[in-house]
């Protein structure tokens, strides 16, 4: 051990220094891989999740930060067949989720992903965004029928949203709404939108939500109204298996 000691003490200032740099190193990389590898940002965790899915790479149209999620990121892609919606709490894996969606045409629609039971809390925030190719449209509406059963009994409202443009290739609606006690029937519409668009294992086979989306120019012109049909995935595949021949 002390001929060990002499020898390192006899080497050159710059080796010591090339030395102690590189050990660090080594114990910073053994330290991130016990720890899990954590991701270093929302969009390094965002290409992860893409690979761990197959899906991607896409391009990212939107990151955001909504208010009144369990969520701190929101993550908006499109890869050219699909859309993709990733929701990331670094350190809440339960929030964290990525939500690959297949597009309808011109015009999509989806809400961010979540399995929170809304019917029982006092309050809700869902992101519903609408993935356009109008590059002329700057202001969007979109009215939601939502339907659920709650308690043995069947409810439904309608959601009159706004949103301007702020991202190309999308408009960012937000669903929010609060009560004084637990959101109840409505809480567990909101559920069912999320359940309908996103990766539950529900079973919303026979569940459609209507939508009718208006876009409006520069001028304020309605350049384009659209009644759409929001189904699950489960939904679409049992739709064209039947109709296939």
């Amino acid at each position: 051990m002390r001929k060990f000691l002499k020898c390192w003490q006899r080497l050159p200032a710059k080796v010591l220094a090339c030395t102690n740099l590189t050990l660090i190193c080594l114990c910073c990389l053994v330290i991130y891989i016990a720890i899990g590898s954590p991701s270093f940002s929302a969009r390094h965790a965002f290409r992860r999740a893409e690979k761990a899915e197959l899906v991607g790479p896409s391009n990212i149209l939107a990151h955001i930060r909504p208010d009144g999620t369990a969520y701190r990121h929101l993550i908006l892609g499109d890869d050219g067949n699909g859309v993709i919606l990733f929701a990331y709490n670094r350190w809440n894996s339960d929030a964290t989720d990525l939500l690959y969606v297949e597009k309808t045409g011109d015009l999509t629609i989806a809400a961010a992903p979540g399995r929170t039971f809304f019917a029982t809390k006092n309050g809700a925030c869902v992101p519903v965004i609408l993935f356009d190719s109008e590059s002329g449209a700057i202001r969007a509406e979109l009215d939601l029928t939502l339907a659920a059963e709650y308690e043995g009994e069947q409810c439904q409202n309608t959601y009159h949203l706004k949103a301007d443009r702020r991202y190309n290739g999308c408009f960012i609606f937000t669903l929010q709404t609060s009560s004084m006690e637990n959101l109840g029937a409505e809480g567990q519409m909101l559920f069912t939108l999320q359940s309908i668009t996103g990766n539950s294992m529900a079973d919303t086979q026979d569940m459609k939500i209507p939508a009718t989306v208006r876009l409006f120019d520069e001028a304020n012109n309605l350049i384009r109204e659209e009644i759409l049909f929001i189904q699950s995935a489960a939904a679409k595949a049992h739709t064209e298996q039947n109709s296939s021949p």
